[in-house]
């Protein structure tokens, strides 16, 4: 029956069995007997074909050694028989589903025939009065009983045993060893024990091994063969490996029941992306109708858009202004701006790692200045603006070699100490006044093989936190950075220069008077088109700028404008082409926006007002580290209004030109007056010559842990004025779209660049005359009248929407396929010794990823009802909302090709997420994964 030549087999480096020959009989009952580690179970395993061997076994004909992976396992399934020491069932499936497994992968037979085949063995091994109970409320020795019924269903000529009595008592023991060998009359039955009295008692044949080794063979008996076992045979079968569909749909439903949250959490989520293409395919077309339906009063004051040629691109890159040109400019403005001076962007630190240091020599001593650095010169002050208390006096000019210092106490002790006199401001004072106090900064970067000093004599000092330097030549640190220290420089600020010792330097205005009145002016001015002008931050001087107010500054950053806008300034060309417009609204990127296509305008980023000052900081701190979408989900308090241009259909705030129809108080003065509606008014309770806070959405911000980090810049206005209107507005000149966010709330210049202007319209009937006059003088300008592209515009529209539904769905379809794929991995690990299991008993590698397939087929079916439920109960919500919204008529429209991409899709999510896995179930060792 059985041939094995020189079968040896070694783990690692260790000989578990050595040149191993044997002859097994047809049939009787064969013990395998030795000590623990002796190679039992790996003779076994080897026999079965289980595990790789060298050498030779044959059964009957079959050399098992030379068969493929998968037809070992099919001649496993129908030639052996296995029981384990611990029984290996499915213990959530039915004693019958157990027995029949094996039968039903390879079998077509008729429910009736499986019914008996289940009985007569049943009734072999003594459970016939338990066919209905589940595995896992067995005792011991029933599993033991119902795995030896399992063995014996497919009819096998071989059965091994794997210590069938080791995991229960002796009288249980007795009755297996009982049943083994009276199947033993007709089949092999091969088992592996160190129970030497149950060996002695019932065995045929005794093999005894030792270190991997037959020690001696022990023949109990001649072998005698008895009459057949009443059991039915099974039919002739030749049908390939094919795991039964019940037993596949049970299992997995019932894997699924024991982890019901985690089915639940994979479920929403693979659910949401079905929504998303459901909705995309469902939606588009009640949306389209519904808004086009409506769309004339959408606009409640027709307006024309002139806005940027689409063709027309931002030069890549930033640079600053020219010295001279600056020079220009502060002619013309001199009752402004008192001079010109330079800023250099470079990291300081990372220019000068070795030594960055100014210290004071005496007398071959150096005394470390801690507080000042070489970025102290760039980020010097003027002295004759500073109002500081200076000792022993204030210098009225300072030669370049010459500086005067704002020092801390620390400091002055660490200079005092150096130079051995009393530690007080005044002695040092006095010691200024009648010697020389020579101070040098020690300057080293080893890679450049840079090494420098430059000594400075000190002619004055105040006393100051925040350590500084103070000169009376405005363009010093140009002095020491190129004259002295002979440092390149660029104005490309993007540019990563050539060499690492490159500096890139910007001019600067400095403003000593109505820096708000001269950034004004210069937005109308034709000198300043090329120019952007930049209002200084710690961006360019991190520590001078640290902690002032944005009020506070005056210097005004110089830069050559590369970007694409148009002239605040061509408003009064358009105003000489016709007479059909009235006060413009100047659109950007970060101050007031219009989206025409969209039909949106408003403020481009969320800006809130409330006349609650306490209140607005409560609700900014509650949402500034909240992962949400602050414009859409934020609920806000009823003393705050929000202003976006997501609100355009809403009551959202809205800016418009103020005008001479005020209903009571003036026009505003500068950027802190502000004039509102009446509807602005009664909803936040104000009257006027109340003060009101606002809070811009500066910067958002999403950190590593996937949280959104808000940033708010506040600021205070003064309500001045009122104009009788419903809706939420303020008004102001029409520069206040600018002007007010970069003086008041910090917004970049760059990010303030007009790209389109909003032009009223006096006579809406007069549109296309006044867009043809606009084209003859600005015709490289694009103008448009969004109430005439309405239908394009709503296309885009469903278009946008469609897309973002399909964007989230993308998303959320990949997260659902990484989710189940993880849920997968999970019940793989969680089944791999049921997985294990058939792949023992023979089930290929192929039909053993059924146990996954299934699976996600399941999870993916249940996710699919659940989206296709959820999106009905959608479609019908967002019809209500669109008509509530537009006040459209009420129109609900399904399309049910959304169900079949939704079916498709999730089929589709089940296949890819269990191809994924499956990997997983080919690579893990069957015999490792069932004694785990």
């Amino acid at each position: 029956m059985i041939e094995i030549v020189k079968l040896s087999k070694e783990y690692g480096n260790t000989l578990v069995l050595d040149n191993i020959k044997l002859s097994l009989p047809r049939y009787g009952l064969i013990v395998i007997y030795g000590p623990s580690g002796c190679g039992k179970t790996t003779l076994l395993n080897c026999l079965a074909g289980l595990i790789p061997f060298n050498g030779s076994i044959k059964v009957n004909t079959t050399s098992i050694e030379t068969l493929t992976d998968n037809q070992i396992s099919d001649f496993r399934l129908r030639n052996y028989g296995f029981i384990f020491q611990d029984y290996k069932l499915f213990d959530n499936e039915s004693i019958k589903e157990n027995i029949l497994f094996p039968l039903k992968s390879i079998s077509n037979v008729s429910e009736e025939r499986l019914e008996r085949k289940c009985k007569d063995l049943m009734d072999i091994v003594g459970i016939n009065i338990l066919d209905k109970q589940y595995v896992k409320n067995l005792s011991g020795g029933e599993k033991q009983r119902v795995c030896i019924a399992r063995a014996l269903v497919n009819d096998p000529k071989i059965i091994l045993a794997d210590e069938p009595t080791g995991a229960l008592d002796s009288q249980n023991g007795e009755k297996v060893m009982e049943i083994l060998s009276k199947i033993s009359k007709n089949s092999l039955v091969v088992v592996v024990s160190h129970d030497k009295n149950l060996c002695n008692k019932y065995a045929d044949q005794i093999i005894e091994l030792q270190d991997g080794k037959i020690l001696k063979i022990v023949n109990k008996a001649e072998l005698k063969r008895e009459e057949k076992l009443s059991i039915i045979k099974n039919e002739i079968i030749d049908k390939k490996q094919n795991l039964p569909s019940t037993f596949l749909f049970k299992h997995s439903v019932n894997s699924i029941k024991q982890r019901k949250w985690r089915t639940v959490f994979c479920n929403m989520t693979t659910s949401l992306g079905l929504i998303g293409v459901g909705l995309a395919i469902s939606l588009s077309s009640s949306i389209s109708y519904s808004i086009k339906k409506s769309y004339s009063s959408l606009f409640k004051e027709p307006s024309l858009i002139f806005g940027l040629n689409s063709n027309e691109k931002s030069i890549f890159g930033k640079y600053s202004g020219s010295y001279y040109e600056a020079l220009s400019i502060k002619k013309k403005y001199s009752n402004f701006v008192d001079d010109v001076g330079f800023n250099y962007i470079c990291n300081f630190e990372e220019f000068f790692p070795d030594s960055n240091t100014i210290a004071l020599q005496k007398e071959g001593t150096f005394y470390p200045i801690e507080g000042l650095s070489i970025r102290n010169v760039n980020e010097f002050e003027w002295l004759e603006y500073s109002n500081e208390t200076f000792y022993p006096r204030k210098p009225t000019e300072l030669l370049d070699d010459q500086i005067v210092l704002g020092l801390n106490i620390d400091m002055i002790n660490t200079i005092c100490f150096g130079l051995q006199i009393e530690r007080t401001v005044s002695s040092l004072s006095q010691y200024i006044l009648h010697n020389d106090l020579f101070v040098y900064y020690d300057l080293v970067n080893s890679s450049w093989q840079y090494d420098d000093q430059q000594v400075f004599n000190v002619a004055a000092f105040s006393l100051v936190k925040n350590p500084r330097i103070y000169h009376t030549n405005h363009l010093w640190n140009q002095y020491v950075y190129e004259e002295c220290m002979r440092f390149p420089t660029i104005d490309n600020l993007e540019e990563t220069p050539k060499y690492p010792w490159v500096m890139k330097k910007i001019p600067y205005f400095y403003v000593k008077n109505d820096r708000d009145r001269f950034l004004e002016l210069l937005r109308m001015d034709e000198i300043a088109d090329p120019y952007i002008f930049e209002i200084a931050d710690v961006t360019y001087y991190p520590w001078l700028m640290l902690g002032k107010d944005i009020q506070e500054i005056d210097r005004i950053m110089f830069f050559t404008n590369t970007m694409a806008h148009i002239p605040m300034r061509f408003i009064n060309y358009i105003n000489d082409l016709t007479d059909n417009v009235g006060d413009p609204i100047y659109t950007n990127s970060s101050g007031y926006a219009a989206y025409s296509t969209m039909l949106m305008t408003g403020f481009s980023k969320p800006m809130y007002f409330s006349n609650n000052e306490n209140e607005l900081d409560n609700f900014l701190e509650t949402y500034s580290d909240l992962d949400i979408d602050i414009n859409e989900e934020a609920v806000l308090p009823s003393d705050i209004l929000l202003g976006h241009f997501s609100k355009t259909l809403s009551d959202g705030v809205s800016f418009k030109p103020v005008n001479d129809n005020l209903a009571a108080g003036r026009k505003p003065l500068d950027l802190d007056e502000i004039v509102v509606s009446s509807g602005f008014l009664r909803r936040l309770g104000l009257s006027i010559n109340n003060n009101l806070s606002v809070a811009y959405t500066y910067d958002q911000k999403v950190l590593s842990s996937g949280k959104t980090l808000t940033d708010f810049k506040t600021a205070k206005v003064k309500v001045v004025g009122v104009i009788n209107d419903k809706n939420s507005v303020i008004f102001h000149y029409p520069d206040w779209t600018f002007g007010f966010f970069q003086c008041r709330l910090g917004v970049s210049a760059y990010n303030l660049q007009i790209n389109q202007i909003i032009l009223p319209l006096k006579n809406e009937k007069r549109a296309e005359e006044t867009i043809k006059s606009i084209k003859t003088g600005f015709p490289q300008y694009e103008i448009s009248n969004p109430l005439n592209d309405v239908n394009e515009s709503v296309d885009e529209i469903c278009g946008y929407i469609a897309i973002a539904l399909l964007a989230f769905s993308i998303i959320a379809i990949f997260i659902s396929i990484i989710l189940l794929s993880i849920t997968s991995y999970l019940h793989v690990l969680e089944a791999r010794k049921e997985i294990a299991l058939a792949r023992c008993i023979g089930i290929n590698k192929r039909q053993s990823r059924k146990f996954l397939t299934y699976y996600s087929l399941i999870m993916c079916s249940i996710s699919f009802i659940l989206s296709s439920f959820e999106l009905l109960g959608i479609s019908l919500i967002t019809s209500l909302e669109i008509s509530k919204t537009i006040s459209s008529e009420l129109v609900i429209s399904f399309n049910p090709l959304s169900i079949a991409a939704m079916l498709g899709i999730s089929f589709t999510i089940s296949i890819f997420s269990s191809l994924i896995i499956s990997k997983r179930i080919n690579k893990f060792n069957p015999i490792e994964a069932l004694n785990r």
